[in-house]
């Protein structure tokens, strides 16, 4: 029997195999010391992970046999935490659940610490593939699995959106995440990022991701509301392009300006001009400033 690892060189190996699906897989069978501590890395951001793995195989046959039914146990995992009253109501609308035979080894939930909801839809999707019968209640099962993670996973500190995020009534059920990734479509559309305001008081880092040709200015006012909110807002990664003018105009307007003081790292990322990325800070802003400073 050869040296046990020791712990800490056992946690610099896992970190930096956290992105290596295959591998991480393949360490869970060493012993019991490296299954205990490759867990926490594997559900710390499993959707992602899963998702890559999928549609990077070549093979499709082995996408879907291999990585699609581990997202389908993944949700299974997850799905068995719903209470026995919200599992009677999953089965009122004919969504059958696998009935739990022994009980976890794990805490699943609380390892969660990303939670990219555009990924858990693409989970979703592929359940109803597989099952035709559920295919008419996909905004339900979105809705309730996020209810699910934004209640019991009280450890996610990132949470990614889009246009299309189904979410629960948040009253006090958003975990305490210092992380909002907001990923536009053509058409922007604010009402889910106005939903989620209120709860912004703890956001260290903003992103916008890919502002479209078609955004309204109004729409793009909803960015300062978001920025004011948070009291400990460091960084502001905005994304656009150049050659849609529209996404060029002015942030700020009279009644929507940033706080003063506030000091605001912006990204601003270019997919026209070859990933061009041009950092700058936005400082206290007085009126009359350069306006192409504020996009």
């Amino acid at each position: 029997m050869g040296i046990p690892v020791p712990l800490e060189c056992l946690q610099e190996i896992l970190q930096f195999l956290q992105d290596d699906l295959k591998s991480l897989y393949a360490t869970l069978f060493v012993d019991k010391l490296w299954c205990i501590n490759v867990i926490p890395i594997l559900y710390k951001n499993p959707f992602v992970l899963l998702n890559q793995a999928l549609f990077t195989t070549r093979n499709f046959n082995d996408a879907f046999e291999i990585h699609g039914e581990k997202i389908l146990l993944l949700l299974d995992i997850y799905l068995s935490h719903l209470t026995l009253q919200q599992r009677l109501e999953w089965e009122e609308k004919g969504i059958m659940l696998t009935k739990n035979v022994e009980p976890l080894l794990f805490d699943y939930l609380s390892y969660l610490r990303i939670l990219p909801i555009p990924e858990v839809r693409h989970a979703i999707l592929l359940w109803c593939n597989k099952n035709y019968n559920i295919r008419n209640h996909r905004n339900f099962i979105e809705i309730e699995l996020n209810k699910l993670f934004f209640t019991k996973c009280k450890n996610i500190n990132t949470i990614m959106l889009d246009e299309s995020s189904q979410l629960p009534e948040l009253e006090n059920l958003l975990p305490n995440f210092h992380n909002l990734n907001f990923i536009c479509s053509k058409l922007f559309d604010t009402s889910i990022l106005e939903k989620i305001i209120p709860y912004c008081d703890k956001i260290k880092v903003l992103s916008i991701l890919r502002f479209g040709n078609k955004t309204t200015m109004n729409d793009k006012f909803i960015i300062p509301k978001i920025i004011n909110k948070s009291k400990s807002l460091e960084k502001f990664y905005w994304e656009n392009c150049r050659k849609c003018s529209s996404c060029n105009g002015r942030l700020l307007d009279e009644e929507n300006p940033i706080e003063p003081f506030k000091e605001i790292i912006i990204i601003k990322h270019c997919s026209c001009y070859k990933h061009h990325i041009e950092p700058f800070i936005l400082r206290e802003l007085q009126d009359g400033e350069d306006e192409e400073n504020v996009v």
